[in-house]
């Protein structure tokens, strides 16, 4: 099914593991699949799922609360794009104002998004694609939460 899902429908699988050994479990009735290496399925899972990671673990291997956590900030950054499609497209992009996870930045516009500088700019000249950049990017993908506001002229 994660191959499946990932070869038909482009849906990713990023696989974690929590204290995961390398060693095949005993024939036992302990409620432990029987003659298993979780370690190497989790390897294959991450390989057929289309995010492996580099080098010989292909899962997130995290042994406690702080991995785990990191982790999780890993793969949600890579899960969030920065490049944010509006739709309407803006009246006046002028005028459009965005924050993110709380953190204005405005209508001031980045000039370049090569890394530093904190911001957003429009991508598309009919403005109907914005990028987040710096701080403003990685704030994104660390939260999801993203607020872009269409102004009109002269409305304070």
């Amino acid at each position: 099914m994660v191959g499946d899902a990932f070869t038909n429908l482009n849906i990713p699988t990023y696989v974690v593991g929590i204290a995961i050994k390398d060693e095949t479990s005993p024939t036992a009735n302990d409620g432990n699949p029987d003659a298993t290496n979780a370690y190497s399925k989790l390897n294959e899972l991450a390989d057929i799922g289309g995010r492996p990671r580099e080098g010989d673990v292909k899962f997130y291997d995290t042994q406690n609360q702080v991995e785990l956590q990191m982790a999780l900030e890993e793969i949600s950054m890579q899960i969030l794009s920065c490049t944010i499609t509006l739709d309407p497209v803006p009246k006046y992009p002028d005028y459009v104002e965005v924050s993110v996870n709380g953190t204005a930045y405005g209508s001031t516009k980045v000039s370049s998004c090569d890394g530093s500088e904190d911001g957003w700019m429009f991508t598309t000249p009919d403005k109907n694609e914005i990028i987040l950049c710096g701080k403003a990017c990685s704030d994104f993908q660390m939260s999801g939460v993203l607020d872009a506001q269409y102004r009109c002229p002269n409305s304070g």
